[in-house]
């Protein structure tokens, strides 16, 4: 199986909104009056953020500037919502009304069965979800009066305010941060493809989520993405070569959001045709990077990185029902059908495997001392082979979404 959405590491931000040094929580050096100022002025801006319009002005150098400002709100709570409780139910689900499941639910129901998800308890981090979104939104509403002051060092731009805010709340308070083992070190090999995807917790939410609070760019971005959108925000996961990132994809605000880094940073489309693996406009089409994904597209990538766990433990019936799952919810990936071509070859030698191994055994059946035992592991090796070579054909002749 090729590399798949894994590279990313945390550099230090350049992006020249980005503060460094500085905290941007609250930090109080008092007793009595900084609390009590602290608490005033919470209320003060929560107050008046709840009654902003959709666009506000701000004085900078005796001139009006506008910034766009969307009202922060709270913690999505949408009756329509669904909310499968199984890979089973989710599956189910018609591609059309994805877009109404929490793309966190999504993401971890995905991990459902997985090695490092034996404890995984999706109410449990679903109620983390919304525990880190009110309290980002807490957050955010403190600091407004430094966007106010001083728009300029967010581009004038509300969004790359929220999303710094979102960042930094969920980093430095929560300790979110990449996983140290896979971080490129010079002179060190990189992990291989088996030991980043054979953990759950590197691929997938609930490893932020829980004690370690680790992840990578599989995970990360979709972390952001998940908070980001109880609090209302237009955000979207985009794919590039082997990596994931997020998009704040708004109406009249669009800015790439580098999930892997310290703080936030914003690189430009053109960065990403380079990195962290070139593009070239064919690929771009073909594979729909830099473009953000509907909720199908996201659920397909997050089978594929279920696929990859499951194959870096020969596990291959369920690694192929995945693929094939994947494809049916994006059939125009074209690395989907590689990855699928790859497995129909794993699949080639694993029956080979089983052939020779019912020749050895019929071979060596007038010489055992239990018969019934002999043609019950026959019978095995016949029903595996049976079922690896219905499962070829699926991958081979894949169905799709309607």
């Amino acid at each position: 199986m090729g590399k798949k959405h894994r590279h990313g590491w945390p550099v230090a931000s350049s992006a020249r909104w980005t503060r460094r040094g500085k905290g941007v929580l609250f930090n109080g050096r008092g007793l009595v009056f900084v609390t009590i100022l602290a608490t005033a002025s919470t209320l003060l801006a929560i107050a008046h953020f709840r009654h902003v319009t959709e666009t506000k002005y701000a004085v900078l150098n005796n001139q009006s500037v506008k910034i766009a400002a969307r009202p922060i709100a709270s913690p999505m709570i949408d009756e329509s919502e669904l909310k499968p409780n199984s890979l089973r139910e989710l599956l189910q689900i018609q591609p059309g009304e994805l877009g109404r499941v929490d793309i966190g639910r999504m993401d971890l129901l995905c991990a459902e069965g997985l090695p490092g998800a034996e404890e995984l308890s999706i109410g449990q981090c679903s109620r983390t979800l919304d525990e880190w979104a009110k309290q980002t939104r807490f957050g955010t509403a403190r600091q407004l009066s430094r966007f106010h002051a001083d728009p300029k060092h967010w581009n004038y731009s509300a969004g790359i305010f929220r999303m710094d805010m979102l960042i930094a709340t969920l980093q430095r308070h929560f300790g979110i941060r990449y996983e140290p083992r896979f971080i490129p070190v010079k002179g060190v090999p990189e992990a291989s493809d088996k030991e980043f995807y054979s953990d759950s917790r590197t691929i997938f939410i609930h490893g932020l989520l829980t004690a370690n609070r680790t992840g990578t760019c599989s995970s990360m971005p979709v972390l952001y993405v998940a908070v980001g959108r109880r609090l209302g925000y237009p955000l979207k996961l985009v794919l590039s070569k082997t990596h994931v990132f997020a998009r704040w994809d708004g109406e009249k605000d669009s800015f790439n959001i580098e999930g892997t880094n310290i703080g936030l940073s914003a690189p430009t489309d053109q960065k990403y045709r380079t990195w962290p693996l070139p593009i070239d406009d064919k690929e771009i089409t073909e594979e729909r990077y830099l473009a953000s994904l509907t909720p199908q597209e996201e659920l397909s990538v997050f089978l594929g990185l279920r696929c990859c766990c499951l194959m870096s433990h020969d596990i291959l019936f369920g690694a192929g029902e995945m693929m094939i799952e994947a494809n049916r919810l994006a059939p125009h990936f074209k690395r989907i059908h590689v990855e699928m071509a790859e497995l129909v070859k794993v699949f080639d030698q694993q029956m080979a495997y089983y052939n020779i191994e019912q020749h050895r055994n019929l071979a060596l059946f007038g010489n055992v001392n239990d018969p019934d035992q002999a043609i019950g592991g026959l019978t095995a090796l016949g029903g595996e082979l049976s079922k690896l070579q219905q499962l070829k054909i699926r991958l081979q002749n894949p169905r799709t979404a309607p």
